[in-house]
Formats: C-alpha cells, sequence, structure tokens
C-alpha cells in the first residue's frame, strides 16, 4: 500500500500549482545542458556533422550519379566500403555523444568540465562494448551491395 501512496505523491507534481516550478527546473536543466555541450563540446558536433554531409556527398554525388572521374569498379567497391565505415563511425559517435548528453543533463555536485567527462570514458567503453554489436549490420549492409 506504500507503493501506491508514493506513486500518489509523486503524481502531486503535475498539479497546477506545482507544475510551474517543475517546468522552471526543467527549463534551467535543459539551458545548462546546451551550454555545457556547446561550451566542451562544439568540436565533436561539428565532427559529427561533417562525417554526414560527407556520407551524403558519397552516396549522393558520387554514387547514384554518373561519374567520368570514377569508373564502375571504383565507385562499386571504393564507394561502398567506405559507406559501410562512415556508417560504424556514425553509430559509435552517435552513441558516445547521447553517452555525453546523458552526463551533461546527470545531477552532479563536481564540476562539469574535461575532467568530468574523462573520468567517465572507462564507463563508455563498457557501454560500446554493449552496443556495438548493434551497428554491425548497418556495416555489412554495404558488402551486400557490392553483388547488386
Amino acid at each position: 500500500m506504500q507503493l501506491m501512496q508514493a506513486w500518489q505523491d509523486s503524481l502531486k507534481i503535475l498539479l497546477p500549482k506545482n507544475l510551474k516550478l517543475f517546468s522552471l527546473v526543467t527549463l534551467k536543466a535543459i539551458v545548462e545542458c546546451y551550454k555545457v555541450l556547446l561550451r566542451y563540446w562544439w568540436w565533436f558536433i561539428v565532427l559529427f556533422g561533417a562525417i554526414i554531409i560527407f556520407k551524403a556527398w558519397l552516396w549522393y554525388g558520387v554514387i547514384n550519379r554518373s561519374s567520368f572521374v570514377l569508373t564502375y569498379f571504383s565507385k562499386k567497391f571504393l564507394g561502398v566500403h567506405i559507406l559501410g565505415w562512415l556508417d560504424m563511425a556514425l553509430n559509435v559517435l552517435s552513441q558516445l555523444f547521447i553517452f555525453i548528453v546523458c552526463l551533461a543533463t546527470r545531477p552532479s555536485v563536481t564540476k562539469k568540465d574535461v575532467n568530468y567527462f574523462k573520468s567517465y570514458l572507462p564507463y563508455f567503453c563498457y557501454v560500446l562494448i554493449l552496443l556495438l554489436p548493434m551497428g554491425l549490420p548497418y556495416f555489412f549492409r554495404h558488402w551486400f551491395l557490392l553483388k547488386i
């Protein structure tokens, strides 16, 4: 019975008198998260965007168009393998970015700077070991495009 009472008490935060305070605290946490991300991880966001733009350029600009510069072999072999490696890199970088966002939004007493994120790097290795096999199908789908 205590579980039901605690659950009902937790829903009291959604009452109109408490909702304003809850929304202000949430908004402040979002702003602080973006401040930390833009201060320490702006280069990572630029790198992530550059890889996405390069992949889109490679896929739509080089492989799908007929090009006199690239031969049929280089379009099929080299382009497809580069796309596979780019997919794997995007998979790892997106997992790292989600991990960074979780660390940036996590309530902590310590100051969120470079040392704070470095101290959690070994934990990301565990996450990477667990989640990397999920990205392997994206990598290997480009190998199957060679048969086309």
